[in-house]
């Protein structure tokens, strides 16, 4: 079973008649079941434990409109893991070894920027961030809605 909620508080201010700040700060907390997993042989099997994640996070997000048709958006926030460990063992016929446990307790940097227009009946919105800290990496989001 996978379990997952979320809190927040956010507000805006506008700044101009074309800029607006956009801040948040939310609770977020997630829960994963233990999961075996077999292999066709039967011989062998993972047993991966259960991880529960408590997290906060924090950000801005500046809001610009001053072209015809297009929101351009930048922000950044900052994420913490309170929790957040895993672990478990892998089994191979009568021998048991011991998955490393592994944490995610710690810190990032989230940075975005992305722009969303509205086309006839179709809102899009795409955007890119970036994550800096004890979870790295790189991401993109494209959406695509349709009003009738």
């Amino acid at each position: 079973m996978h379990t997952a909620a979320a809190v927040g508080v956010g507000c805006k201010y506008k700044v101009s008649q074309n800029l607006e700040l956009d801040g948040i700060t939310r609770y977020m907390f997630g829960y994963q079941d233990k999961k075996d997993v077999k292999w066709p042989d039967e011989e062998r099997a993972m047993e991966f434990g259960t991880i529960a994640s408590n997290r906060i996070r924090a950000g801005v997000k500046m809001n610009y409109r001053g072209l015809e048709k297009i929101k351009l958006y930048a922000g950044t926030g900052y994420e913490y893991e309170l929790s957040g460990k895993a672990k478990g063992t892998f089994h191979d016929g009568d021998d048991l070894f011991a998955i490393p446990e592994s944490s995610y307790q710690g810190g990032m940097v989230i940075l975005e920027v992305g722009a969303s227009t509205r086309i006839w009946k179709l809102d899009v919105d795409f955007s890119g961030q970036g994550y800096i800290g004890k979870r790295s990496g790189v991401g993109g989001t494209l959406k695509v809605k349709y009003t009738f």
